[in-house]
């Protein structure tokens, strides 16, 4: 039992029309399997389909709710077939895309990509702060005299580990967003 190509903005539809238009994806699915060209499908042709529709029974547990749903509206309960196949559309919807995020982590990964990583330089002035949080911004630049890899220019700015040089008056700017960085967590 496979419905190809549903309108997902058919679920948008009150019930009752979700269930009628059901019914016509259903009758057109088995004209198709007969070989019955689309225009040539009568409202005897759909009757059938709907009475035969009753007697079906499947074993096949991810097919339940849709049968279920089909025969509702083939029973004449058009309303509540098409609450029950708008639900079951959203619950495989929900766990198609649960299924696909425990497996490919791509929603984890695309808000992971967007967040602002910070630099080694201001991950050295995160650590600092980590030790002293109340660090004024003189006392940050005694400590970073200290570190290896930091080197204070005449020119009154600061090279760590030969990356691109940061002015010196930026280090009021480096140790707010760590003192914020720090208390965010």
């Amino acid at each position: 039992m496979n419905l190809e190509m549903f309108p997902l903005e058919w679920l948008e539809l009150p019930d009752d029309e979700l269930g009628y238009h059901l019914l016509a994806v259903w009758a057109g699915y088995h004209a198709q399997k007969l070989n019955i060209p689309i225009h040539l499908v009568t409202f005897d042709f759909v009757e059938a389909i709907r009475s035969q529709t009753l007697k079906m029974d499947t074993d096949n547990v991810e097919h339940v709710a849709l049968e279920k749903a089909i025969k509702l509206i083939a029973e004449g309960q058009p309303a509540r077939g098409g609450k029950l196949f708008r639900e079951h559309m959203k619950k495989g919807a929900t766990f198609i895309a649960a299924l696909d995020e425990a497996v490919t982590g791509r929603r984890r990964q695309t808000a992971n990509a967007k967040k602002p990583r910070p630099t080694p330089f201001q991950q050295l002035i995160i650590n600092l702060i980590t030790k002293d949080p109340n660090m004024t911004e003189n006392a940050l630049e005694h400590a970073l005299k200290k570190q290896e890899g930091v080197t204070f220019t005449p020119d009154d700015m600061i090279i760590y580990k030969k990356q691109k040089p940061i002015p010196r008056t930026a280090l009021k700017d480096h140790l707010f967003r760590a003192k914020k960085k720090i208390n965010s967590r």
